[in-house]
């Protein structure tokens, strides 16, 4: 050709095809490759995701479960604070009742909403060595310390917690475990004292055979002991210290009036009688004479001016529950009483007997007003818990006293007494429980367990 031009030859053009042809099938693979790559991401993403999200719900129903079990809190200790609880009860379905698991009753779990719920569990009053929120408890007088537990639920997802709660104490009725005679304790003869023998003034023991078996104490600073005779088994035995002071004792603030009282059930003879029984509704007096003479107290109050029982009566009481019996005196401003009713105000002798049904002395509270004459003897075992602070109690003839006894000056002459642990219950009502608060002790626990305890 002309110009000097040439033309690519025949196995050029062939080589760049066959080239082009080897790779004709690449594309798709590596289109694929990536796709499947993309989608993997894509799918990491959104697993990542979903857990994020399914963390998140779940740290939100952790945090309202925990709000759940807080609320529990706050709602055991407004009831605790509302109901009235001896000291060895505890909340269970809106009432009082006795712990079903060892010191603890379970409430019925509650609702909030929102798929939230919530289950408590309050103690009775507890001391050492108990233990609440991972601390001691450590007593201190005049102070009621419970513990609760609270589970809150939301989904599925449950926090627990504990916290101790502490409310002045009502005052104890028998602040010492044993008789008292607060100004005079004198016993003789072969009587048995088991609990603690106490007094702010003398007391005074003699006579062979006679054996205190609990102890003493004595009221600061007047409290003296004149032994002439007698087993006295040591400790406890002393003196209160200056802080504690005397040894107290009182009436409780409320009781029993003539208005409050169900007296007339032995008016209408709703309560049996039989034999010579003699009731003076006007002066609120009660007598049984002899053996036949027979009377069932079957109400939770009663008020009298005076009761006696001689020569072999039996007055039974049988209330389901608590009965409380008042004995006026015309010493108290307003009280029907008559002062020809003095001193015998309240009587026990010649072989009659106070039955009590539910053999439980707490269940069968006697006070006394005044400074009246209480009598007890050759009756037997009474089975009550009697407070007499300003009376004279004597105790003789072979009778036993089995609970709690308080008087102003008790004589103990061949009569026996005995404590029952019961009696600790009985404090003065209404001071106190609307006090409980919440202190600075507070625990998570893990809600491995259906009882109180567990996991805390």
């Amino acid at each position: 050709m002309s110009g000097g031009s040439t033309r690519p030859s025949p196995g050029r053009h062939l080589a760049v095809k066959n080239r082009l042809v080897t790779q004709s099938g690449f594309a798709l693979p590596v289109a694929i490759m990536v796709l499947l790559i993309v989608t993997m991401l894509s799918a990491a993403a959104v697993a990542v995701s979903v857990h994020s999200s399914s963390s998140t719900t779940r740290d939100d129903n952790a945090k309202a479960a925990l709000e759940a079990a807080e609320t529990g809190l706050h709602v055991a200790t407004y009831r605790l604070a509302m109901i009235p609880l001896e000291g060895k009860q505890c909340v269970k379905n809106g009432g009082a009742k006795s712990p079903e698991e060892g010191k603890y009753c379970k409430d019925a779990t509650e609702a909030l909403g929102n798929g939230a719920t919530f289950t408590y569990w309050t103690s009775e009053v507890l001391s050492e060595p108990a233990t609440c929120a991972g601390e001691a408890i450590k007593t201190e007088a005049g102070l009621d310390q419970r513990c609760v537990t609270a589970e809150g639920q939301v989904n599925g997802v449950a926090r627990r917690v504990q916290a101790r709660v502490a409310a002045p104490s009502a005052k104890p009725l028998f602040p010492i475990h044993g008789v008292v005679g607060l100004t005079k304790l004198n016993i003789s003869g072969g009587g048995t004292v088991q609990g603690l023998a106490g007094t702010n003034g003398k007391l005074e023991i003699s006579g062979g055979g006679l054996k205190l078996a609990g102890g003493y104490t004595l009221g600061f600073p007047g409290g003296k002991l004149e032994n002439k005779g007698g087993e006295v088994i040591c400790p406890p035995c002393g003196m209160r210290s200056k802080e504690e002071g005397p040894i107290p004792g009182a009436l409780p603030e409320k009781h029993v009036t003539a208005a409050t009282s169900e007296d007339s059930r032995i008016t209408k003879k709703e309560d049996e009688q039989t034999g010579s029984v003699t009731w003076t509704a006007a002066n609120y007096e009660l007598t049984l004479s002899g053996k036949g003479a027979h009377i069932v107290l079957g109400g939770a109050k009663y008020y009298f001016c005076k009761l006696v029982a001689g020569g072999g009566g039996v007055i039974t009481v049988t209330a389901s529950t608590k009965t409380e019996i008042f004995i006026d005196s015309s010493e108290d401003t307003g009280s029907p009483c008559k002062s020809s009713q003095k001193p015998k105000i309240f009587e026990l002798s010649g072989g009659s007997k106070l039955e009590n049904s539910s053999e439980d002395p707490s269940a069968l509270l006697i006070e006394v007003y005044g400074k009246n004459e209480v009598i007890v003897s050759g009756a037997g075992e009474v089975q009550a818990t009697v407070l007499a602070p300003e009376a004279k109690v004597t105790l003789s003839g072979g009778s036993t006293v089995k609970g709690g006894l308080v008087g102003n000056e008790v004589i103990m002459s061949g009569g026996s007494f005995a404590w029952d642990e019961r009696a600790a219950s009985l404090r003065q009502e209404g001071s106190g429980a609307e006090a409980y608060q919440r202190v600075p002790s507070w625990e998570e626990c893990k809600p491995t367990g259906a009882t109180a305890l567990a996991g805390c």
